[in-house]
């Protein structure tokens, strides 16, 4: 099974919030700059936000996504799982969930 028959398979249904059935967006937070990213169920999420932020803004090809959960943490995710279960765990009171970008290389320059 590859991962992304994977990830259909074990997905779970998308957030309350999402009222047309077709997809949720997310906010991608990189320094000053915001762009929205429509994450749907027929795609990988974790990759197509990365590919998303690549090329969107300017990073060194390096990149960490995180959120804030509700109780404040940063929570960072890595995968396709871990993108969906954020989806999941915010309620329906979040209108649009916020993810920032760190440029990791771009980091230590």
């Amino acid at each position: 099974m590859t991962m992304s028959e994977e990830v259909r398979s074990n997905r779970p249904p998308f957030s309350p919030h999402d009222t047309d059935g077709a997809g949720v967006f997310v906010k991608l937070v990189f320094r000053e700059e915001i762009r929205k990213f429509k994450i749907t169920e027929s795609i990988s999420p974790y990759e197509e936000m990365v590919k998303f932020v690549e090329s969107q803004f300017v990073v060194s090809g390096l990149v960490r996504l995180s959120y804030k959960d509700e109780d404040g943490d940063e929570i960072t995710v890595s995968s396709n799982r871990e993108v969906l279960d954020a989806i999941q765990s915010c309620g329906s009171g979040v209108k649009i969930l916020k993810f920032s970008v760190k440029d990791v290389r771009g980091e230590s320059m």
